[in-house]
């Protein structure tokens, strides 16, 4: 068998292993590009975060979290509506998913953070939009002192 007949069977089989695992993927996620806080029924335990803390402490603390996000840029910060927006692009594929972060003041010391993560470029997000959620308020627990409660 020719060289270039045993390169072409391999890359044949590597294709059809990579499409298998995207089915498989697809499959395991649901097939969204938008997951917000509270109120995409596929992620139920991503809420909105509450902490007894004051407003400005939590602004300060979710810009740097934003920030310090590992392929995350801040496109937009706004303290007086509490609006943190940043983008975020996946390495492998070059998809974009825009991040809004809104902190909302309770009382003089609650503060709650509502996070929204919304891919354009994909058919769906491959759990993605979730994952920047989560890890986001991991960040943020961890900078805030908050313990995780299950």
């Amino acid at each position: 068998m020719s060289f270039l007949r045993k390169a072409l069977i391999a890359l044949v089989v590597v294709a059809g292993l990579l499409a298998t695992a995207i089915m498989v993927s697809a499959s395991v996620w649901p097939t969204i590009n938008r997951v917000e806080t509270g109120k995409t029924i596929e992620y139920p335990k991503l809420l909105p975060r509450t902490y007894q803390l004051g407003y400005d402490r939590v602004y300060d603390e979710a810009l740097a979290a934003a920030r310090d996000r590992e392929g995350w840029a801040v496109t937009q910060e706004d303290r007086a509506s509490g609006v943190i927006k940043a983008e975020m692009t996946m390495r492998l594929t070059g998809w974009r998913h825009q991040i809004q972060v809104n902190v909302k003041k309770r009382s003089p010391f609650v503060s709650r953070v509502h996070v929204a993560s919304e891919g354009h470029d994909a058919p769906g997000d491959l759990g993605q939009n979730a994952r920047n959620i989560a890890d986001y308020f991991e960040s943020l627990d961890g900078r805030l002192g908050a313990a995780k409660i299950e």
